[in-house]
């Protein structure tokens, strides 16, 4: 086997786990906000690298539009940040929203921002 045909392999291989794990937490996601009715159009996902992908950042999009008008429309809300650093070293900057929605409050993850080195304020404030 030549090299590249291995980093080729290592890379699509990295791009199946990577689409595999967007799914898995796309349902998770799904489970929380919307009914089983979604969850299962989810499953119904062919899991061709392109396809999925492409399902998933349409899906995003729209979860985050969703949340955004409920921002919107709530009376009050607040923001949190935190930084932190994942198991692979990359320091993330995570900003939460709380709203109050249907009578209960109501936290969703808003952003996670990686930064190239770390996070330290003067990082974060660029």
């Amino acid at each position: 086997m030549t090299k590249s045909t291995l980093e080729k392999s290592s890379t699509q291989n990295k791009q199946n786990s990577l689409v595999s794990y967007q799914l898995s937490a796309t349902k998770i996601i799904s489970n929380a906000l919307f009914d089983e009715k979604c969850t299962d159009k989810i499953n119904e996902f062919p899991l061709s690298n392109t396809t999925a992908k492409r399902r998933i950042d349409e899906m995003s999009e729209s979860v985050k539009e969703a949340v955004m008008i409920v921002l919107k429309q709530s009376e009050y809300f607040s923001l949190q940040h935190d930084e932190s650093t994942d198991v692979a070293g990359q320091a993330n900057l995570l900003t939460f929203g709380r709203f109050k929605f249907n009578g209960k409050i109501e936290e969703e993850i808003l952003l996670c921002h990686p930064f190239p080195t770390n996070t330290t304020g003067e990082e974060i404030f660029q």
